[in-house]
């Protein structure tokens, strides 16, 4: 018997048909975007956010929110910027960064499930904390004012180099991201950690029924998506090469949109819903940073980067929601018809 196509995969193809539509549409506006050098600039543009979105499925899958990952990747970099002046090796910081994300990570959700916070309410005054922590660790001037310092380690610049392919330059932030979707992707396909993510995104409640521990679950989902935001930080400090109390703003609501457009629900994760996913989250991504560089190469406006990213992520929710209707009312006639045959059944045994 033939195996049906689950709604996840067949979501897939709007990301992939939307970067096909993009890269076409932009290829022959301006001269200089189907170039080797471009394509490597918007690769390596996806990249950081690629990585938060990754972080995010784990969240997103399981019914919570993140809006706290930008703030937390700022925090995390000036604390790397102060490990480095206090001359603690670079191969230390690297995992330290990493065990910082996971920390804040588990912060964010020990608050939400302790004291039983909203996910959107938790992060949002999570973000605000990260960024005010980050304020007062910060380099500042005798008046007060924080100020950007240059980070002069080689190892650390070192990590914004890039392989070729060809013509085209693979940025190591970019290798890093997909090869952490990919673990993120068999996590979610092969192990039970990751069904009972989609099994709590579906109904948390029944869930808990069948022996889930949840609140273990939701700590580890926030705990991943610390780790990778952590992992990005690396990767924003290494390529801005200083630490600035605005790093990471808007990164939070770049990888949500990746996800979003990539096909995932903000409804959970249930059947009549598609699942959150880095595979996904990879198209979404790519898809938005062809749009924001196109825009670029044509000369328009900045703002008209907010407005697509805003119009593409009420449309995808549009239409995950009219799916999740549809599919609802076909699943509810279904079970009408079966219920009457079965009446019908008990009728003429009678």
């Amino acid at each position: 018997m033939k195996k049906r196509m689950s709604l996840t995969t067949k979501k897939l193809f709007i990301p992939i048909g939307l970067s096909i539509a993009a890269f076409i549409f932009f290829a022959t506006q301006s001269d200089t975007y189907a170039t080797a050098a471009n394509i490597s600039t918007i690769l390596r543009e996806m990249a950081t956010p690629l990585l938060v979105s990754c972080g995010m499925c784990f969240v997103m899958a399981a019914g919570y929110i993140d809006l706290s990952v930008g703030a937390m990747a700022a925090f995390i970099c000036m604390v790397a910027s102060r490990m480095i002046d206090a001359g603690i090796p670079v191969s230390l910081i690297l995992v330290l960064m990493v065990a910082v994300g996971t920390g804040c990570g588990f912060v964010n959700g020990f608050l939400i499930r302790a004291f039983r916070l909203h996910p959107f309410v938790g992060t949002l005054a999570m973000m605000s904390v990260y960024r005010g922590l980050t304020w007062i660790i910060s380099y500042r001037n005798a008046n007060g004012s924080a100020y950007a310092v240059q980070i002069t380690d080689r190892a650390i610049q070192n990590l914004n180099r890039a392989v070729s392919l060809g013509s085209v330059k693979l940025y190591y932030s970019l290798i890093t991201a997909l090869v952490c979707m990919v673990i993120c992707q068999i996590v979610f396909m092969k192990t039970k950690f990751g069904s009972n993510i989609y099994a709590m995104g579906a109904n948390q409640r029944a869930a808990e029924l069948t022996g889930i521990k949840v609140g273990a679950v939701e700590g580890c989902a926030y705990m991943c998506c610390g780790a990778l935001t952590g992992v990005c930080a690396i990767f924003l400090l290494a390529r801005s090469q200083c630490a600035t109390t605005t790093m990471g703003t808007g990164l939070e609501f770049d990888a949500i949109s990746a996800l979003v457009v990539g096909g995932a629900s903000a409804m959970g994760a249930s059947e009549t819903a598609g699942k959150a996913n880095p595979v996904g989250a990879a198209f979404g991504a790519l898809f938005l940073y062809m749009v924001y560089n196109g825009i670029y190469k044509l000369g328009l406006p900045t703002a008209f980067q907010q407005i697509i990213q805003g119009g593409a992520l009420i449309l995808m929710m549009m239409v995950d929601s009219i799916v999740t209707m549809v599919r609802l009312r076909n699943q509810e006639r279904r079970y009408g018809l079966e219920q009457e045959k079965i009446m019908q059944g008990d009728v003429s045994n009678g």
